[in-house]
């Protein structure tokens, strides 16, 4: 179906030994529309063989040469086995440095302090645990952007924050 919409799957890999994340939400009918109740999750416990982590490396590389971007969503949670592991992590830095026309941009629930020397999308949450700041209470919005420039300025590249209601923040390390 996707092949069919122009998608290139060639580089999908097929583990049959491993399951792909599913993340199931229960809904229960609440008058005209539905509430979330609990939420069901399946995913796989083991992290993923050495041959198999080098050959999506090797595929990640190859993917990128001639890109513009590469944009990494690593929504693994601390204990479960996700795809994204310490060599990406490392590896997005390099690509960066190798290739000058790509832009790589790592967005991550728990892990986004791995990712160094490339761009990151932190929610305010994120933001904070990254910056060290109190998890609750008022923090004003200059208050986050001047520390998200200070992280960005020491990271070496550039800090796209989501603050929900409260906008987003763009933090540059070249403008910090």
């Amino acid at each position: 179906a996707m092949e069919e919409r122009g998608v290139d799957c060639s580089r999908l890999m097929t583990l049959p030994e491993r399951p792909t994340p599913v993340y199931m939400k229960v809904l229960e009918p609440e008058g005209e529309s539905w509430r979330e109740r609990d939420r069901l999750d399946v995913f796989p416990r083991r992290p993923l063989e050495g041959s198999v982590e080098q050959h999506l490396q090797e595929e990640l590389a190859a993917a990128c040469e001639g890109a513009s971007a590469l944009l990494i969503s690593d929504y693994g949670e601390a204990g479960k086995a996700g795809v994204v592991g310490s060599a990406t992590h490392k590896n997005a830095a390099a690509l960066s440095t190798a290739l000058s026309n790509l832009v790589v941009l790592a967005d991550s629930r728990l892990r986004l302090g791995l990712f160094e020397g490339v761009a990151i999308k932190p929610n305010e949450a994120e933001l904070r645990r990254l910056l060290e700041m109190p998890a609750s209470g008022d923090i004003p919005v200059e208050d986050l952007l001047e520390a998200g420039q200070d992280l960005a300025r020491r990271r070496g590249a550039t800090v796209f924050a989501t603050l929900a209601e409260r906008g987003a923040l763009v933090c540059s390390a070249e403008t910090a």
